[in-house]
């Protein structure tokens, strides 16, 4: 998340470049060998600074996390509670230890791919504690497997030193009235001043989410025994005395900041932060145009927040400095990897709200990892992977800045969350372990991206010490690289961005060609894995290495691909000789026919 200064120099151009990808070779080395391949954080990557430890294992689908308010600093007592989405509600203690506090009697046969009916469950929990009253949001199907909504009631009680639900009441049950579905259902809930809140999904019908008589695409606010809030806006009798705001899609991630009711919903391809306003239309209409005109923070694509919390400004546990952000657990997507992003918040006076970017990023393949859930404890950020991490389940993770135990992989410092483009090579050569690239990786060397590439690098090799150094070189008879004379030559005789071209293919192939002193071992590569990796940059970079814009990439994808398109063309061309041949032919027997005496 920080700036780093471009290299400079006669070797700071393949010095930084090749020097991060040794330190990724060894870090990669490390990973593969002994205790830490079985390390079940290997595939998170953190912001600068910040530690990441698993606090308690043995979940399944973790969907949400709730602090218990006043909680006490004995290591066995009760911290905080977390919903598993086959139903079971958990109680963990400081130390970790986990029990069961009650069951919710919802649909309970999801799987880890997470996908259509998977996606049902148990979804939210908040507690009243001066009640000392639990809530939880489910769905559950009914007898003809139709989606209902429900919202439960548990009595906080304590037997033997722990916690248990005990006297469960079904509460607004007006709320099931409305079929639901699977990823459109009911969100998480919150209370503020003795009042319940919960986000309702549209269940995949946007015509719902603005009609007050259909409890569906809704804010609801409700009081602790499930009856309407005083002085609903949008009537007193009904369905329509429960809504408190209407117009939303997918309002899972809702929190109270201190000051304001907020809300982090999902559209179709991007989502949104805003303030949830009493009795206004908040515009889901089917369209992700309608959602931007009222958010505060718009996510550009789907990283689909599912919890949302505000972490105040100066929280000891979060980096110097930190102004008060909201931070929101997302699901991920094909286009955004999940993890958990701060955005928002306080700024001082004259500057912008920060745009959304990662504490927490998922590293590994698309769509194999969830975050749901996200609850602030008092020496930490705490956070719910949904998918199992090895033999330990499902995990809750702790988050706290600390730069003495700090994680090694850094999250990409790029603000606005989006998954990068496709860089399959690059990522098996290990460059998005070091550089950011396209949005992707980071967080040891410097970015690469089109300025660095199209002004930086290009003017270093052009100038005149670099063109010096590589001739010293070939000059010296004792040099070790000798072998590599005719690269340095080709280097040489290439200029501008060509050379570029040249020298990055070189380079990839063996690192110390133009610079005896560089530390990245040689990483075996061939002319053309070289070549390839060369290409698949400069592509994503869109870089044009002679200046010739999109025309010079088809005319290198030509010299690549000479060999087969001759090939190709000369079939073609017989194949077409052939088809005008067998025209002719039938031509002139038509022709020899019509001459034919007729008999009579």
């Amino acid at each position: 998340m920080t700036d780093q200064r471009p290299p400079t120099g006669r070797s700071g151009v393949s010095s930084s470049l090749l020097g991060a990808l040794y330190l990724f070779c060894l870090l990669a080395a490390s990973a593969l060998a002994g205790p830490a391949a079985a390390d079940p954080l290997k595939e998170f990557a953190v912001a600068r600074g910040y530690a990441l430890e698993v606090h308690a294992t043995g979940f399944f689908l973790p969907t949400a996390i709730e602090f218990l308010p006043g909680a006490g600093s004995d290591p066995g007592d009760p911290y905080y509670f977390v919903a598993e989405l086959q139903g079971r509600i958990n109680v963990v203690s400081r130390d970790g230890t986990v029990s069961e506090f009650a069951m919710v009697p919802t649909f309970g046969e999801q799987d880890t791919g997470l996908s259509g009916s998977s996606q049902q469950g148990l979804a939210g929990i908040c507690v009243a504690a001066e009640q000392r009253l639990l809530f939880a949001t489910y769905t559950r199907p009914d007898e003809g497997d139709v989606i209902r909504n429900h919202i439960v009631r548990f009595r906080i009680s304590e037997e033997d030193g722990g916690l248990v639900g005990v006297d469960p009441v079904q509460i607004a049950p007006v709320l099931g009235d409305f079929q639901s579905a699977p990823a459109h259902q009911v969100g998480d809930c919150v209370i503020v001043d003795g009042l319940l809140y919960v986000g309702v999904g549209d269940g995949g019908s946007p015509g719902s989410a603005t009609n007050p008589d259909v409890l569906l695409g809704k804010f609801l606010c409700m009081d602790l025994e499930g009856q309407p809030c005083p002085d609903p806006p949008f009537g007193s009798e009904g369905p329509a005395a429960y809504v408190y705001a209407k117009g939303f899609r997918n309002p899972f991630a809702v929190a109270y900041d201190g000051r304001r009711l907020v809300v982090a919903g999902n559209g179709v391809d991007l989502d949104r932060f805003l303030p949830v306003a009493r009795g206004l239309d908040h515009l889901w209409d089917g369209h992700d145009f309608s959602l931007a005109s009222l958010a505060e923070v718009l996510f550009p694509q789907p990283f689909s927040p599912v919890q949302l919390a505000f972490v105040p400004a100066g929280t000891a546990f979060m980096e110097p400095g930190w102004a008060g952000h909201y931070v929101a657990a997302g699901f991920g997507s094909d286009e955004v990897p999940a993890g958990l992003a701060m955005f928002g918040g306080q700024p001082p006076e004259g500057d912008a709200a920060v745009p959304p970017r990662y504490l927490i990023q998922f590293m590994g393949e698309a769509n194999a990892q969830h975050l749901a859930g996200v609850g602030i404890g008092d020496d930490g950020l705490y956070v719910s992977p949904m998918v199992p991490l090895g033999e330990q389940g499902s995990v809750v993770l702790r988050l706290r800045y600390d730069p003495d135990a700090a994680h090694p992989v850094i999250a990409s410092e790029t603000a606005g969350l989006r998954r990068g483009a496709d860089l399959n090579l690059l990522n098996e050569l290990g460059c998005t372990g070091c550089h950011e690239i396209q949005g992707e990786g980071g967080g040891i060397g410097p970015v690469l991206d089109q300025f660095r590439f199209h002004y930086r690098i290009t003017e270093t090799l052009n100038s005149r010490p670099y063109e010096e150094r590589l001739r010293a070189m070939i000059a010296d008879p004792d040099d070790p690289f000798s072998h590599m004379n005719d690269a340095r030559e080709a280097v040489l005789a290439a200029s501008g961005r060509q050379r570029l071209n040249v020298w990055l293919v070189n380079m990839l192939q063996e690192p110390r060609f133009d610079n005896p002193d560089r530390q990245m071992p040689d990483l075996g590569l061939t002319a053309e894995q070289a070549a390839a990796a060369r290409d698949e940059l400069f592509s994503v970079l869109r870089v044009h290495v002679d200046g010739g814009g999109r025309w010079s990439e088809y005319w290198a994808a030509v010299q690549r691909n000479w060999r087969p398109l001759l090939a190709g063309g000369a079939a073609g061309i017989v194949g077409v000789l052939a088809i005008l041949g067998l025209i002719a032919s039938s031509r002139r027997a038509g022709r020899r026919r019509r001459r034919l005496p007729v008999r009579g």
